[in-house]
């Protein structure tokens, strides 16, 4: 079958574009990034530049922090094993009104 790439030009040879399977002169094609022969007019997509970036280290670390004193304080809760003998009741868990 008879296609478009398939006249005589000296120096050239036909090679088809491994993504769309259409045969063209290698001139019409190139290697993509990813290392394929994929044709210049239709297949072919560059490289994104959002690819080429390096990230930078992130400094987390917290300004004027205070040690943890181990003093949660008291207050409702409804949660089995998080309150404190004496200091919350289990099962209130009301925000706005204290059950003590």
């Amino acid at each position: 079958m008879k296609g478009r790439a398939d006249y005589l030009k000296l120096g050239s040879h036909n090679v088809i574009c491994d993504r769309c399977g259409r045969k063209y002169k290698v001139e019409e094609t190139t290697i993509e990034w990813t290392g394929l022969r994929v044709c210049k007019r239709r297949c072919y997509e560059p490289r994104h530049p959002q690819e080429f970036l390096k990230g930078r280290k992130d400094d987390q670390h917290v300004p004027d922090a205070k040690p943890d004193t181990g003093n949660q304080g008291c207050g409702p809760s409804n949660v089995v094993g998080q309150a404190k003998v004496g200091c919350a009741v289990v099962g209130f868990f009301d925000k706005w009104k204290s059950p003590l």
